[in-house]
């Protein structure tokens, strides 16, 4: 018994590690993608500002003006983000304070005869430099932004079924509208059939079909808007 408790012992020990290696979800599995964060608003990482999720490849259609080197010129802030799956796979967590990630010490050393009262115990791991802690504060504002837009999206996703239930089953959604210049070809994502209608309403909100193509500054103004609503459920982490 004793040797077949010390090799649970030691496989329970490994877990964290195992959790650590991956950056959003307790129970995370592999990694499923990558996707393009855009934020808009202050300068500080604030969670009442916009984002919106966009395919790290996305300026491939070769839109005019619809590429990051725009985004980053007309002022916005881009980062790209590992998604993973399952979703909702366990309970938030916070990077800076994982095991491992700041530093470590040894136990205090008491006083007494022997003893060395003013000495502080040797560090085991090197003091996280200031980039580094801007890194992981970083990591842990893209994760906020991560969840914030899944739980948008399960309560949009709501109310599509709920302004079209007779809407079943999955039509494929281009990234870029085809009235608004994207191509027939272009990216798509296969999205709840109500999703889909209410995502074509929020275009048409923002530009009617009547209105012919608009220029390449507009189109990302209207991209950026109507995603940073109505996330991509695929571009967040989760298979509709």
């Amino acid at each position: 018994m004793r040797p077949l408790l010390l090799g649970v012992i030691i496989v329970l020990g490994c877990a964290p590690s195992l959790s650590r290696s991956h950056g959003v979800g307790v129970m995370a599995s592999a990694p499923t993608g990558t996707s393009l964060l855009v934020r808009g608003g202050s300068a500080a990482d604030t969670l009442d500002e916009w984002a919106a999720f966009l395919p790290v490849e996305f300026d491939e259609a070769g839109l005019a003006g619809w590429s990051a080197e725009a985004l980053r010129s007309a002022g916005y802030r881009l980062s790209v983000v590992e998604l993973e799956d399952p979703v909702e796979s366990g309970p938030e967590r916070d990077p800076e304070n994982e095991p491992g990630e700041f530093l470590s010490r040894r136990p205090p050393r008491r006083g007494g005869p022997g003893g060395h009262p003013g000495r502080h115990p040797p560090a085991l791991n090197p003091r996280p430099t200031p980039q580094q802690r801007q890194d992981m504060q970083r990591r842990a504002a893209d994760l906020a932004a991560v969840q914030a837009a899944r739980k948008l999206y399960h309560q949009r996703l709501a109310e599509a079924h709920a302004l079209y239930p007779n809407s079943q089953g999955y039509q494929d959604h281009h990234l870029v509208p085809v009235y608004l210049g994207g191509p027939r070809s272009g990216t798509t994502y296969r999205i709840p059939t109500a999703y889909h209608k209410l995502l074509t309403r929020e275009f048409r909100k923002e530009w009617g079909y009547d209105r012919g193509e608009p220029t390449a500054q507009r189109l990302q103004e209207i991209l950026l808007k109507v995603y940073s609503q109505n996330p991509i459920p695929q571009l967040i982490g989760i298979t509709p």
